[in-house]
């Protein structure tokens, strides 16, 4: 399995959740190797924020992801697109705080992306392996990971509202071939 990335480029625009900011996204190609990164336009010097997991700076109602001064918050939609599409390398440009929330799902992210195409990189995929069952516990929530053939989630959330109330959650993903 080859790396991948972006044959063009995906722009999307709109309103951020959490702040309110009116911004424009762009996604495209990322150089083999590179991973996935944040780059903020609209800040002196565009600085990069890289999409791991020691930059995560917030995560209340949302990832936000910060180096240094910089930071990007409300990324999960769009870094959920990608990893739906098994994007490696990605550069992604930002001229505010936050990506858009659209409809409030991933989709149209993922449209973006299929419209900007992908296209494979040399190198090989980072690949996790979970090879032993563990669970971890914060406050009221519970999250267990175990070894599995394709990748899986499975979930509930429960607020005391409304229009969210109960709702279950089950994705399973098979790797490309």
């Amino acid at each position: 399995m080859a790396r991948r990335t972006l044959a063009g480029t995906a722009t999307v625009s709109g309103t951020g959740l959490h702040t309110g900011a009116k911004t424009t996204v762009q996604v495209g190609p990322g150089e083999a190797g590179s991973g996935i990164r944040f780059q903020r336009t609209d800040l002196p010097g565009q600085p990069l924020v890289a999409a791991r997991v020691a930059q995560v700076e917030a995560t209340e109602r949302r990832t936000g992801l910060a180096d240094g001064g910089a930071a990007v918050q409300t990324v999960e939609h769009l870094l959920g697109a990608l990893f739906a599409e098994q994007i490696d390398d990605a550069l992604i440009t930002i001229d505010g705080p936050e990506p858009p929330i659209l409809d409030g799902s991933f989709q149209p992210w993922i449209e973006a992306i299929d419209r900007a195409g992908v296209k494979e990189l040399e190198g090989d995929p980072v690949v996790i392996r979970v090879t032993a069952p563990f669970t971890v516990e914060e406050g009221d929530a519970r999250y267990v990971v175990a070894p599995a053939s394709n990748f899986q989630v499975t979930g509930t959330i429960e607020w005391n509202h409304p229009v969210i109330g109960r709702q279950p959650l089950s994705v399973t993903m098979t790797p490309a071939s």
